[in-house]
């Protein structure tokens, strides 16, 4: 039955439209029920199977991810942390399918631009950032958060580049041991990066200092 109202463009759309204002009115009133949050990330998977005109679907989806989604998250930051964990490994398996499916390159090394991407905001964002550079002028203020998505995209494509340019005329196991080496490196230098575990110390921490996060207002209702 849901199949059927799914093909018909005009109930789909109001049936999507329904449960996507039903499920927020829910999640609103009931911020820490896992089950209505899962009930809205259902009504969002029935928008993208619904048969509608596009300009419709997109408009919902820009409305859906671009406007609840968000609202959601200010209710209880669980939220929007799952969404932002789910969109980051989306574009990962995208882009992962793009290189290896679409251009058949073995990539072994894909993740290691995440991590560029990442570093880039991590070490700035942090007083690792002191270390490196020397000064007191670090972590940056949380609203570069935003000024460094686009840094991280400049420096990933940087990275790309640099690393193509001597790769591009290799294929099959040579195009995936350069590739593999690149992902090892990425991985020896942010391990170099984190600070010792103390000052005394050889051994170094797992991870970077707390970075700043971009400023919003996060509640949640009892």
């Amino acid at each position: 039955m849901i199949k059927r109202l799914l093909d018909r463009p005009v109930p789909a759309t109001i049936l999507v439209v329904v449960l996507l204002l039903t499920t927020t009115w829910a999640v609103t009133y009931s911020p820490r029920s896992i089950l209505v949050f899962l009930m809205f990330q259902g009504s969002v998977l029935l928008l993208y199977f619904a048969r509608m005109p596009p300009p419709l679907k997109a408009g919902l989806t820009i409305l859906t991810l671009g406007v609840l989604m968000p609202y959601l998250g200010a209710i209880n930051a669980y939220y929007m942390e799952i969404a932002i964990q789910v969109g980051i490994f989306a574009a990962l398996a995208l882009g992962l399918n793009i290189v290896v499916g679409l251009a058949g390159l073995l990539d072994l090394g894909y993740v290691a631009f995440f991590a560029v991407g990442a570093y880039s905001w991590a070490i700035f964002g942090s007083p690792q950032a002191n270390l490196i550079f020397g000064g007191q002028h670090f972590p940056l203020g949380p609203w570069w958060f935003f000024v460094f998505l686009l840094v991280g995209v400049a420096v990933t494509a940087t990275a790309g580049i640099l690393l193509g340019l001597p790769v591009l005329r290799l294929h099959g196991d040579y195009l995936a041991l350069v590739t593999l080496g690149f992902g090892e490196v990425i991985r020896v230098l942010a391990s170099r990066t984190a600070p010792r575990a103390s000052p005394r110390s050889t051994a170094r921490r797992s991870s970077l200092p707390p970075c700043s996060r971009p400023s919003a207002s996060t509640r949640i209702r009892t």
